[in-house]
């Protein structure tokens, strides 16, 4: 099934949004998207997840939402910009092997090498005031298991429960009986609202360039 992020869309604080892959223990090539982008929802949409170690990462939970499982971490950072690559899967050597099939899926390869570029240039995203986030829909633990072997400098976030993937109706498609998020790449400001989004990708490493560009153009807009 396909989504379409909406730029410009609200990020919302109230509810629960749990994430896993790192969110439980990660016109700018609009693709099928279509709203324009400043445009808000019609809705606010809550961005909430966990992180590795299931602990509280600043997110405001509405008192209507009861919590489920360890509290939620919240992608959006304070930084002026949060950048957030959703990416289909990506595994450490050794540990769990890829899906039957995998390589022979379109937009399958490059987790490893787009999650190797943004860590080296993770000083590149620090100096602009932007924090980089992944996300996918593997389960905590395998995300952490590749941070770990990655030595990423950033948080992976598991949206397992597929509830960012819904709420921002993010593109996706189905490998090994499960749900995948396809590649994507979201800029969010601090107010929470989407400035611009890279999809499709094609070129995972060069995708990590395009984002650092969006930054720079969107901070001497």
């Amino acid at each position: 099934p396909h989504g379409g992020h909406h730029p410009g869309e609200q990020f919302g604080r109230a509810g629960h949004l749990p994430m896993g892959a790192g969110i439980d223990a990660g016109d700018h090539h609009a693709g099928e998207s279509g709203v324009a982008e400043g445009e808000q929802a019609e809705r606010p949409i809550a961005v909430a997840s966990r992180n590795q170690q299931g602990e509280q990462r600043g997110a405001e939970l509405s008192q209507q939402d009861p919590p489920r499982g360890p509290p939620p971490s919240d992608p959006v950072s304070p930084s002026p910009w949060s950048v957030i690559f959703c990416f289909p899967g990506a595994y450490a050597p050794g540990a769990e092997s890829y899906p039957p099939g995998w390589a022979q899926i379109p937009g399958t390869t490059g987790c490893t090498l787009e999650s190797l570029t943004f860590r080296d240039r993770a000083a590149e995203f620090t100096a602009r005031g932007a924090q980089v986030h992944g996300v996918s829909t593997q389960r905590p633990d395998q995300l952490a298991t590749f941070s770990r072997h990655a030595k990423l400098p950033f948080a992976l976030l598991s949206d397992e429960e597929l509830e960012l993937a819904a709420a921002l109706r993010l593109p996706t498609f189905r490998a090994a009986g499960a749900e995948r998020l396809k590649r994507l790449t979201l800029v969010v400001d601090r107010h929470r609202t989407i400035r611009a989004t890279l999809y499709p990708i094609t070129d995972p490493a060069g995708s990590v360039d395009e984002a650092l560009e969006l930054i720079d153009s969107l901070r001497t807009a």
